[in-house]
């Protein structure tokens, strides 16, 4: 398109194909949008609203394995960036690299190092949101009467 712009005249036939170029574009946008939104309803659809009680042995052993494999997979990646974490975390406490700050800080004041580690971790912990509190979750959605508590509510670090 930009090349036509370039080479033609403002003419009847580069306003057509300009005109046409965008509506191909809004149409192509629609696609994706509507290939996105239907790939994000069948997966939440498909985890969410399975009915096992009408699914054969076979059926129901499928998704179950299938689970399980997703599973196996998310430990594995989780793993993967747990050994990631850990050589970061040892490459700052290397001596051998006396350009690292970190490092440096660290082994000349390890006391003051701890200190503001846990500050800035309590901070960050203040900060996030906390997760969903079992104690609102109505356990018992037949009864009247209010379930007991499952778990306390967070507590601070510092």
């Amino acid at each position: 398109m930009a090349a036509s712009r370039v080479k033609a005249s403002r003419g009847e036939n580069l306003s057509k194909l300009e005109v046409l170029s965008k509506q191909v574009n809004k149409a192509a946008g629609q696609v994706v949008g509507a290939s996105q939104s239907g790939k994000t309803s069948t997966e939440n659809s498909s985890s969410e609203n399975v009915d096992f009680s009408k699914l054969s042995y076979t059926q129901a052993k499928k998704i179950e394995m299938d689970t399980q494999v997703k599973i196996l997979d998310l430990e594995y990646q989780l793993e993967r960036e747990r050994a990631k974490i850990r050589e970061i975390r040892k490459s700052a406490y290397n001596e051998s690299n006396p350009k690292n700050p970190v490092a440096t800080k660290i082994n000349t004041a390890p006391e003051k190092a701890q200190e503001d580690n846990l500050r800035e971790l309590a901070s960050v912990l203040n900060s996030a949101p906390s997760p969903p509190s079992l104690i609102d979750l109505d356990l018992n959605p037949g009864s009247s009467t209010p379930s007991q508590p499952v778990a306390a509510p967070r507590k601070s670090l510092i």
